[in-house]
């Protein structure tokens, strides 16, 4: 009997955004403002509920609190016009950068934990043959004692 395996399309993080951000605006775009640390997630959530029609007015001035964020060039007329015009666009526009600055961030975190496990070994290991040595030398002056 041969076994049979579902397997599931890989998609693109550009894709992954695009599908979220088009199924479910409400719980993505506060997603974005979360991990940037502009806003908290249930305050993003909650603001889309509670006044939807503030949406583009609280993403451009939190679309200017990335730009500070990330260093780039302040522009509040453009990020306001974005927001108005397109918010789909803007809002997958910070969704792939702030999700590409949390992916470098975690993997440079991780290859610092490398590093630092590999610092520790290599410590440990001269600690060691410290020690061997120094046990080495009180043998050898015991027996020159003796």
């Amino acid at each position: 009997r041969r076994s049979r395996s579902c397997t599931y399309p890989t998609l693109t993080v550009r894709t992954q955004v695009f599908c979220s951000l088009c199924c479910c605006p409400c719980f993505r775009i506060p997603e974005t403002w979360y991990v940037a640390g502009a806003m908290p997630y249930y305050a993003g959530v909650a603001l889309f509920y509670a006044m939807p029609f503030c949406i583009p007015c609280a993403g451009a001035y939190l679309r200017g609190s990335l730009r500070v964020a990330f260093g780039m060039p302040l522009r509040p007329v453009q990020d306001m016009l974005a927001w108005v015009c397109c918010c789909f666009g803007a809002a997958f526009q910070e969704a792939l950068h702030v999700d590409g600055a949390a992916a470098t961030y975690a993997e440079e975190t991780r290859m610092a934990e490398i590093g630092d496990a590999r610092v520790q070994e290599i410590l440990a290991s001269e600690r060691e043959e410290r020690r061997r040595k120094r046990k080495e030398r009180l043998a050898q002056q015991r027996s020159d004692l003796a």
